[in-house]
């Protein structure tokens, strides 16, 4: 059981235990409201389910792959929130039936941010790629995935103005910068390539 003062300070474990355990927690459905005024939320990995998918979803499954295992992971986390804003978290932690994939993860909003903020301070988009490769340390992470586009696509969604040229090659240079790292003592067989984040 997990303690926290506020939905914040929960969502800022969300996030590390996410990074920690290379996985998500998603909701599927609403909150729902108790007798005592307070709110259950659950979120499951967003690895858990079943796939069903018909024209350009299928097309689009086929090139980058699907998130779920078809089957079911019982990792989920049961949210309760009290009229107080108080929250109490029942976590499952345990993974079933599918291993690390980082080609189907999202960067964090900590990480999303902190790109964000060195774009606003007009660093250049090769030098953010420079840092965040030069990172790497005993564990690759999906951080060290991202491309120039995903870069491009973080300053549309934070209005940021600054000057930058985008790499029409730079799927093909993250795959190339991946096939490097398989070649060094990082295990790196899990991983699908940049698609994720074109």
């Amino acid at each position: 059981m997990h303690n926290f003062n506020t939905l914040e300070d929960f969502k800022l474990w969300k996030e590390t235990i996410e990074k920690q355990t290379t996985s998500l927690y998603v909701k599927n459905t609403g909150s729902k409201s108790d007798k005592t005024g307070g709110t259950i939320a659950y979120f499951y990995c967003h690895r858990n389910g079943y796939y069903n998918t018909t024209g350009d979803k299928k097309r689009n499954m086929k090139m980058a792959g699907s998130n779920k295992i078809n089957g079911n992971c019982p990792s989920k986390m049961k949210v309760y929130e009290d009229i107080e804003s108080k929250v109490t978290v029942e976590f499952t932690k345990n993974h079933v039936g599918h291993g690390i994939n980082l080609g189907q993860m999202k960067i964090t909003r900590e990480e999303k941010e902190n790109i964000a903020r060195k774009l606003e301070n007009k660093i250049p988009i090769a030098a953010i790629l420079d840092d965040i490769r030069n990172s790497v340390n005993e564990k690759l992470e999906i951080i060290h995935l991202i491309t120039r586009q995903y870069i491009k696509n973080i300053k549309v969604e934070y209005n940021i103005s600054s000057d930058g040229i985008l790499d029409t090659n730079d799927v093909v240079s993250v795959t190339k910068w991946v096939e490097g790292l398989r070649n060094r003592r990082f295990s790196c067989s899990s991983l699908q390539g940049p698609e994720h984040f074109r």
